[in-house]
């Protein structure tokens, strides 16, 4: 039986765009969204804005395979859908994480998610480093903490022209603040150097999601 999987979208929004509120662009925004669950194979859904890039929306979707969504794209819908979007966004890149555990409940039970894609990865890396380094965050008492959700990413990434095998690490916290306290703390500096090896770069931000 194929697994589930999670969805990642990021959205660029165009300036000036809200997508919260009463605005043209919110409702065609909710309407996106009301769309796409009512999809066959779809589960959940969270989405919200980049702290230190406001203009990036990430959006999560649980389904219950990657042939549910792939359906979806497939549907004569899809296209009419997709152009709605225009109007809201700059761009867009989707990529699909074999999360564990799942379904990302983390996402609604956080008040911020620390999220990192890790680029270029030794085959070895998500088993190894990766596990090395939340078990550290589970069983350090880690102020602020709040658990983790980790996950192979089904496409190869492109990072600085390279395209290689990609995991996400999402870490859920009490605030954006206790993560970067913890980064001071002995634990991190024990531990970091695991992420820090067998891959070729990291890209790191900060998301408060809420549920659709």
């Amino acid at each position: 039986m194929a697994p589930p999987v999670t969805e990642c979208a990021t959205i660029t929004l165009k300036p000036g765009v809200e997508i919260e509120g009463s605005t043209p662009e919110a409702q065609i925004w909710k309407e996106t969204l009301t769309t796409i669950s009512q999809q066959p194979g779809y589960q959940r859904a969270h989405y919200g804005r980049q702290l230190e890039n406001p203009t990036q929306i990430i959006l999560l979707i649980d389904w219950d395979t990657l042939k549910s969504h792939q359906d979806f794209i497939d549907n004569p819908i899809y296209g009419p859908f997709t152009d709605k979007l225009v109007p809201l966004m700059e761009g867009i890149t989707i990529h699909h994480i074999m999360s564990k555990p799942f379904p990302l409940t983390l996402a609604g039970k956080s008040p911020v998610i620390e999220c990192c894609t890790v680029f270029d990865v030794k085959s070895t890396f998500l088993e190894d480093n990766l596990a090395k380094f939340t078990n550290a965050l589970d069983t350090g008492n880690v102020k602020g903490y709040l658990g983790n959700v980790t996950g192979g990413i089904v496409e190869e990434l492109e990072w600085k022209g390279k395209r290689g095998s990609a995991v996400k690490l999402l870490i859920g916290w009490t605030s954006k603040d206790e993560h970067m306290t913890f980064r001071d703390s002995q634990i991190f500096k024990d531990n970091i150097g695991l992420l820090r090896e067998g891959n070729g770069g990291i890209e790191m931000f900060h998301v408060p999601f809420k549920a659709f």
